[in-house]
């Protein structure tokens, strides 16, 4: 991103780990059909962005997003997104299967009808803006 000199401090890092003992738990038989499975990739990636023109922070934002879209396409594994590498406003289809992404629907609209919390997720999970 040397086109960005004031996005210099955004940083990119890639966790490699084994996730066997993350799949033997997914796999637990006491724990099976749990809203959060087993993770079953060995890796992560992150990134954190630093900039001060807000142009800068959308030609960014288009990086980050091919960056991941990259990575999660070249796991081995189904795409997807963990919770603690989405971006805000992120749509929840990235995070969760669609039958999942019904159940958070189902229970956002039992405890907050009338859409008055904050929500990270795009677009807000209320009664007016259904995936």
């Amino acid at each position: 991103m040397e086109q960005l000199p004031d996005a210099a401090r955004t940083s990119v890092v890639f966790y490699k780990f084994n996730p066997d003992k993350l799949r033997a738990n997914g796999n637990m038989k006491d724990i099976e059909n749990r809203f959060l499975e087993g993770r079953d990739s060995g890796s992560t990636p992150t990134a954190l962005t630093w900039c001060v023109a807000p142009a800068s922070r959308d030609r960014l934002v288009d990086f980050v997003d091919e960056f991941f879209n990259t990575f999660r396409c070249a796991g081995g594994v189904p795409p997807k997104t963990f919770a603690n590498t989405m971006r805000l406003g992120v749509n929840l289809d990235e995070l969760f299967q669609e039958e999942k992404v019904e159940e958070l629907q189902r229970v956002k609209e039992h405890w907050d009808p009338h859409g008055a919390f904050w929500c990270p997720y795009k677009p807000a999970l209320t009664t007016q803006t259904r995936l």
